[in-house]
């Protein structure tokens, strides 16, 4: 969503991926792509409500990469995991600030 985009300081957030330091270089930087490319399916609520699989393929990545990459952006604060739906694992992008 374009308005929730408008509202993220993409600087700051990749600032708090780079902090968490007990995650090589490389899974910060995909973890950040994935940040920014999660805005192509959030709704109204910041919420992204896809299936792992659907969200897997779009990323080109397995089930291990996207909870390891979940994990560093909850740790920077980033993101938060709703409860399960079903097929579907939400998740909410949340907005440093």
């Amino acid at each position: 969503m374009a308005s929730l985009e408008r509202k993220v300081d993409f600087v700051e957030a990749r600032r708090r991926v780079e902090v968490c330091r007990d995650h090589p270089a490389t899974v910060r930087a995909r973890a950040f792509a994935t940040y920014v490319g999660l805005f192509d399916f959030v709704d109204d609520d910041g919420v992204v409500r896809r299936s792992l699989d659907d969200l897997t393929g779009h990323f080109e990545m397995n089930r291990n990469s996207w909870g390891r990459y979940c994990d560093v952006l909850i740790e920077a604060g980033l993101l938060e995991r709703l409860e399960r739906q079903g097929r579907h694992f939400p998740v909410r992008l949340l907005i440093p600030s």
